[in-house]
């Protein structure tokens, strides 16, 4: 075995004996097979993470800083599934994603449909906030994609401030 493909099938013999139709072929085989893929195409991903506050009515933050009433260790956020509940990742310090910092940054990946999300900031308080997910066609090279928004907290709209999706008690 050379290492050579067998073209024996695709090609007729009058593109079989010049080179240059060879590669031409060759070209156009890539080109339909990989298309805009080879492109260096930029795809967008999911963007299913959001950055939180939590903050009173006079602005002051109820998880971070002086002010603070919840342990952020202690909130979780959480869909239900039919009987099952869901977790929501949550990620207290939300530092490492820039522009996150003294933050609660949560990752919708593992909810799957639209609606609320309960979110369990002790075990006597627990608010509801309503998400959806928008569907995004990226093309043939990308797939789809979507995007979480958070709509409302406690049926108030949420505000976004510098970022943040900021939740008002």
């Amino acid at each position: 075995m050379t290492g050579k493909i067998n073209t024996e099938f695709i090609l007729s013999d009058e593109i079989k004996n010049d080179p240059m139709k060879k590669f031409l072929c060759a070209i156009l085989f890539a080109c339909l097979f990989t298309g805009c893929c080879m492109t260096g195409t930029k795809c967008d991903p999911d963007q299913d993470i959001v950055c939180f506050r939590i903050l009173n009515a006079a602005g002051e933050d109820l998880v971070f800083g002086p002010s603070k009433v919840y342990d952020k260790d202690s909130i979780q956020f959480f869909s239900l599934n039919g009987a099952d509940t869901v977790k929501q990742s949550l990620i207290t310090d939300g530092s490492y994603l820039q522009g996150c910092s003294n933050s609660l940054l949560i990752d919708f990946n593992s909810a799957t449909k639209n609606g609320p999300v309960y979110v369990r900031l002790n075990d006597s308080d627990i608010d509801t906030l309503n998400i959806y997910y928008e569907r995004f066609d990226g093309g043939k090279c990308c797939g789809a994609y979507r995007i979480v928004h958070a709509t409302t907290y406690n049926n108030k709209n949420i505000e976004v401030i510098q970022g943040f999706a900021v939740l008002k008690k």
